[in-house]
């Protein structure tokens, strides 16, 4: 693979094509640059050096890695920022950020070569790995690892639909995904095609608004059978934070792009929420596994901080309309019952009051 600019030394996480854990492969892939996921790995698996120092790998980088046993093959997969690692008894147990993807080419041969490129890399650097054929990693072959093998591995970003489409394929090498399906989260969108922001792993939504939230679906290696099982694909929400249009899907092939419709409530500035593509699953007899349920953490925007100051002195100013009226060089009954509207106006939200009034005026029409 061509080298690109180098990076600090950072952390490997290396995942086995076992059930079901090759299955958290799914999901990250599936979520977008921002959001975060995890992984557990018992004692043995960790390098010996880390585990008395579990929590300085927080705010390192890490590289997941498929390792396909058969093949005795290890693909690169996507990088990640660690934000959690603490020891829970044996296990250890680590939250990052999901971040870059390893970039692979498009043609099957090309990708091929990357692949055994990637290996002789791990191989060169690693003494243990790629390990032994057909057997997973022993006691002395640790799957989480410090290592410098990200240096020569060019990255790609995970919001391009080609490079993710590389990737899968790259992953899909490995049998046990033949029939697996895959999502993509290709983002939260509003009417007018403007995606929404992600900020400290939320998207950032606007209240009372309508958005599409589009997910690609593909099962890349459907195998023997001429066709997909059709199946649901649903959106969970909470109900008082969203109203939701079109909350199921259908998914009646190997590939398509699925739109989910639902509009924000009213809703407070910073309110948190969260949507949610549950685990489905497979239908009886057809193979297709749904990856796990994919979380995807929501808040509104807040108030801008001129706007919380207009807000503050607008209320000093009715205040001292309704208590010291003759400040203000007119009547003072006038001056007081206006400073009086004002302040409900203002304490209110002046949406919230004229929709009481006025429930049919235009102001009720939906963004």
């Amino acid at each position: 693979m061509p080298a690109t600019a180098p990076r600090q030394d950072h952390y490997c996480f290396i995942i086995h094509d076992n059930l079901p854990y090759c299955y958290d492969i799914n999901s990250i892939l599936a979520l977008p640059t921002g959001f975060r996921y995890r992984n557990r790995f018992n004692a043995p698996w960790v390098e010996p050096n880390l585990h008395d120092n579990i929590g300085a790998m927080m705010g390192a980088d890490v590289l997941v890695v498929l390792r396909v046993q058969k093949n005795n093959h290890l693909i690169p997969v996507r990088w990640g920022t660690i934000q959690v690692a603490q020891q829970v008894g044996s296990i250890y147990y680590f939250e990052y950020i999901l971040g870059d993807l390893i970039r692979y080419s498009q043609k099957s041969a090309d990708r091929a070569n990357e692949i055994s490129q990637a290996t002789s890399l791990f191989s060169d650097t690693h003494a243990w790995l790629p390990g032994t054929p057909g057997v997973a990693l022993g006691v002395t072959e640790p799957s989480v690892f410090r290592s410098v093998v990200g240096q020569r591995l060019t990255k790609e970003s995970a919001e391009d639909l080609t490079a993710w489409g590389n990737s899968v394929a790259a992953v899909t090498t490995a049998n046990i995904y033949e029939r697996a399906e895959f999502l993509k989260i290709l983002g939260l969108f509003d009417l007018k095609d403007r995606p929404s922001a992600v900020h400290e792993e939320h998207y950032v939504v606007r209240s009372n608004t309508v958005y599409q939230l589009r997910v690609f679906q593909y099962v890349p290696v459907p195998g023997t059978a001429p066709t997909v099982t059709p199946h649901d694909i649903d959106l969970a929400t909470f109900s008082d934070h969203f109203v939701q249009l079109r909350p199921k899907q259908r998914a009646v092939g190997k590939y398509d792009m699925l739109i989910f419709v639902l509009k924000t409530r009213r809703l407070p500035p910073r309110e948190r929420s969260a949507i949610e593509i549950p685990h489905n699953p497979a239908p009886e007899g057809s193979g297709v596994y749904a990856p796990g349920a994919l979380y995807l953490p929501v808040i509104t925007t807040g108030r801008s901080p001129y706007a919380v100051l207009v807000w503050i002195l607008i209320l000093i100013a009715c205040l001292v309309g309704m208590f010291k009226p003759s400040i203000y060089h007119g009547d003072e009954t006038v001056v007081r019952n206006l400073a009086t509207v004002i302040l409900i106006l203002v304490i209110s939200g002046w949406r919230t009051t004229l929709d009481a009034l006025f429930p049919v005026l235009p102001w009720q029409a939906p963004k």
